[in-house]
């Protein structure tokens, strides 16, 4: 997005607010390290040896759950 953002500054995709813009890159990081892992197959398919594979689904929800929250 930033690059995007400092490629084509006629088309800004971010705010140009500091505070709000932030806020972005803050859910941006909380996306792209605490959630998107859990799309890998083979963590999740780990995940399931772990925790068993009728738990492994409530877990992984409950991790998404608090990165959308912010309770990471």
């Amino acid at each position: 997005m930033q690059y995007l953002d400092d490629k084509y500054p006629q088309h800004p995709l971010l705010p140009s607010d500091i505070h709000k813009r932030a806020i972005n890159f803050q859910a941006t990081h909380i996306v792209s390290s605490s959630i998107h892992p859990l799309q890998n197959i083979s963590f999740l398919n780990y995940i399931g040896e772990k925790v068993g594979p009728d738990e492994k689904l409530p877990w992984v929800q409950g991790v998404l759950r608090k990165g959308f929250t912010g309770d990471v």
